[in-house]
């Protein structure tokens, strides 16, 4: 494992800095490498290293422990929830609920290297998140892998 398993802001920002491809292994033209796994955030668009991304799965895995449990039905949950553990407290060190984007981002990128490896998915399309309380995605999580589906 590359952190101790524990759901918190620094372990996610080792992991998504692990899976990332670095500049230097970017395309000179500014494209992406070739063989990314692209994920369509709800904001940012990721692109990982498909060897390094598998090497946070480990983590992910130990880390679903600490989530709240209406997240693993097939309705899923809101995202706007999913900066909370199970027992109600942010695990991010900066507060979501204090309108900062710093702690989004987090947990924004905890889901998609979630759905990267097929352990997260989005229960309604994209068109249809602005129906939805506000306007967040709601998201299901699994321990096994969902068909992986990328796009939002």
């Amino acid at each position: 494992m590359l952190t101790d398993g524990k759901l918190t802001q620094a372990n996610v920002h080792t992991l998504i800095m692990h899976a990332l491809y670095n500049i230097s292994e970017a395309p000179a033209d500014g494209s992406s490498p070739p063989d990314a796994v692209r994920v369509d955030g709800i904001v940012f668009d990721y692109g990982f290293n498909p060897e390094r991304l598998a090497d946070t799965r480990e983590d992910l895995l130990a880390m679903f422990a600490e989530i709240d449990p209406r997240y693993f039905n097939e309705n899923g949950f809101s995202f706007l929830f999913l900066g909370f553990d199970k027992d109600e407290k942010e695990w991010t060190s900066t507060s979501m609920t204090e309108g900062t984007a710093h702690g989004f981002k987090y947990v924004e990128s905890f889901l998609c290297l979630a759905l990267a490896q097929g352990l997260a998915k989005y229960t309604f399309p994209r068109a249809l998140w602005r129906l939805l309380p506000g306007g967040a995605p709601f998201v299901e999580l699994s321990r096994t892998t969902f068909p992986v589906t990328l796009e939002a």
